[in-house]
């Protein structure tokens, strides 16, 4: 335990006195009036050796403060508990030294332990008063001190939970970034179904007309050749050289080969034609691809420099629940240094 960093109190002694009461007995708190509330904060752990427990007073604030931002979509409350020194000086209670209490309000106790010594209670503590305006002290305080710090992603507009650490808020933007992508590349899957659908379809009927032609252009051509092969086994069985069948032979043959090559062009076009719908296709890839990898291309959650907004509460936000004198368990020493007894 660290040794109080507060300013010094008045020093524990083996009496326990109250300014403006009678003095108690040793071991015993001292006498308050009925209209004063006091708790105790539990003591815990084992006493250091040759230390006794010395409780000293300190007030403890506990209070609910809602912060809300509807533009950062922020609507949260949290339960602070505070305590600082009342001390016989001209500001007693100052909440400038005020420290987390460290202790829920349900571990507050009704007693202390038996034999411990007491520090002075200041007069100013005597007064019911003083509670009253301490607590608006302490509202005060709170009003101008206590801000709720969240992080902002620039990039979607994400804020960060109360309490999420940097870290876990990267994570989950990251996480929300993929989820977001993979929305958009699914959109982007769709748009250009269709698009792909009507070139595949254009595509395989290309593809159909270039067989067709083929087969065409190859029957033509087995007819072409068989036309010749009449024509000149005609010739060498000993036929006239010029005859009418002859001749018409010649000219079918003739008519096949100029149909040859009109097929054979045919091809070419229709080869063409796949051609062209596959570079319409590569182009409508190309186009699909650079729109993902925009998608892909932002910027990266885990890297990027978020903004850090402060959210003040309203005063009508702030409600004290509890403003109360509390006795503070010290171990004190032979040599009188004091530590932390919770």
């Amino acid at each position: 335990p660290a040794t109080a960093p507060w300013p010094p109190p008045a020093p524990c002694t083996t009496t326990s006195n109250v300014v403006a009461a009678e003095p108690a007995s040793v071991g015993q708190p001292p006498a308050l009036p009925p209209y004063i509330s006091n708790f105790y904060i539990p003591q815990r752990g084992s006493a250091p050796s040759g230390s006794t427990l010395c409780y000293r007073p300190v007030i403890l604030g506990a209070a609910r403060l809602t912060f809300s931002d509807s533009k950062a979509k922020v609507d949260t409350s949290q339960d602070l508990v505070y305590t600082t020194p009342v001390t016989g000086q001209v500001i007693a209670v100052d909440w400038a030294n005020a420290q987390e209490a460290g202790v829920a309000l349900n571990d507050l106790e009704k007693s202390g332990q038996t034999g411990a010594q007491y520090a002075d209670l200041p007069a100013v503590a005597m007064q019911s008063r003083s509670y009253n305006a301490w607590s608006k002290d302490f509202s005060n305080w709170l009003y101008g001190n206590q801000r709720l710090e969240v992080l902002r992603s620039p990039s979607t507009g994400s804020v960060s939970r109360p309490g999420e650490s940097e870290r876990d808020f990267r994570i989950r933007l990251q996480q929300e970034a993929r989820e977001t992508r993979d929305e958009a590349t699914e959109k982007l899957r769709q748009k250009y179904a269709p698009k792909f659908n009507t070139l595949q379809e254009r595509l395989r009927r290309a593809q159909q007309a270039v067989e067709r032609e083929a087969a065409q252009a190859k029957q033509v051509e087995l007819q072409t050749a068989i036309s010749f092969g009449a024509t000149l086994l005609s010739a060498f069985t000993g036929r006239k050289a010029v005859s009418r069948s002859t001749l018409g032979r010649a000219t079918t043959a003739a008519r096949g080969v100029s149909r040859s090559m009109e097929q054979r062009q045919d091809i070419d076009r229709a080869k063409d034609t796949v051609g062209a719908i596959q570079t319409q296709m590569k182009d409508l890839q190309d186009q699909f691809d650079a729109e993902v990898a925009a998608l892909q291309s932002k910027i990266d959650p885990m890297s990027e420099e978020l903004q850090t907004l402060a959210i003040r509460p309203k005063k009508t936000d702030i409600s004290v629940q509890l403003l109360a004198l509390v006795w503070s368990p010290y171990w004190l020493d032979a040599q009188g240094a004091t530590s932390q007894a919770w």
